[in-house]
């Protein structure tokens, strides 16, 4: 999964619930402490467990970084163990690949192409049955998730623009924990997402970029014999980003402003 590529980063380490839902500390800071970015835009969400990149198959990953320096505290408190940054791939030609696992009967299908010289498509679908240790102790670790990826690039003048945007769909997603399932069973009924990010350069150290991310889950608890807890979570995000960099004889010099709301 996309946690399992986060914790192998120097300095970041697993945390909480296991399976897809697999979040990550950094520097010993772990759920609002850190800040989570697709290709700029900010991943914001309150599960307590903390942020999640469960939604974005590892598949559409072109690399991920992680920057705990003192440059991280120019996000303010919200990424104080620091920022964990990953940018998606342009695939250069058709690829089909297949996953098959027999830890739950997992399935797994991709596909990506160039539909054009400026366009890139790719696509994900994979899905799991409840799997076990190898204690044969029974794990919550059952999923259904699809998910689609499109890239333009643009010239406009002086202007390069780059379109990204990523459409993820879960369903029945499980959430592992050593009381399942005599005492708590725990499920994501739905995890849906949307990413729609836009950026424009120029040679003249221009950067400009707009984004919206809109999210919908819920969660459901199970707790036998006692009763049933239900959450559901909606929101947007979104945002926008302009900076200019100039550079002469004796420095460099960056300034801009940014909204996130």
């Amino acid at each position: 999964s996309t946690g399992e590529l986060v914790a192998r980063l120097a300095g970041v380490a697993s945390n909480g619930q296991g399976g897809l839902f697999q979040s990550y500390s950094m520097r010993g800071f772990s759920r609002s402490r850190i800040r989570t970015e697709i290709s700029g835009v900010p991943i914001i969400s309150d599960r307590r467990a903390g942020n999640s990149l469960s939604f974005l198959p590892e598949t559409f990953i072109e690399n991920i970084r992680a920057d705990m320096g003192p440059a991280s505290s120019l996000y303010g408190s919200d990424a104080m163990g620091g920022v964990l940054s990953a940018s998606l791939r342009e695939p250069e030609q058709t690829a089909l690949n297949l996953q098959l696992s027999s830890a739950g009967t997992y399935r797994g299908f991709g596909l990506e192409t160039r539909l054009t010289d400026r366009t890139t498509i790719a696509a994900s679908f994979k899905s799991a049955s409840n799997s076990r240790t190898a204690g044969n102790e029974p794990l919550n670790t059952g999923f259904r998730q699809s998910a689609l990826y499109a890239r333009n690039r643009q010239t406009v003048g002086e202007l390069l623009i780059n379109s990204e945007v990523i459409a993820s769909l879960g369903r029945d997603l499980g959430k592992s924990s050593n009381r399942f399932p005599a005492d708590r069973i725990s499920t994501y009924p739905h995890d849906e997402h949307m990413i729609i990010n836009l950026r424009a350069t120029n040679q003249r150290g221009m950067f400009a970029q707009a984004y919206v991310h809109d999210q919908n889950w819920s969660s459901r608890t199970k707790r036998i014999g006692d009763r049933q807890s239900v959450s559901r979570y909606q929101s947007e995000t979104y945002g926008a980003l302009f900076s200019h960099q100039h550079t002469d004889e004796t420095s460099t010099n960056r300034w801009g402003i940014e909204l996130t709301a």
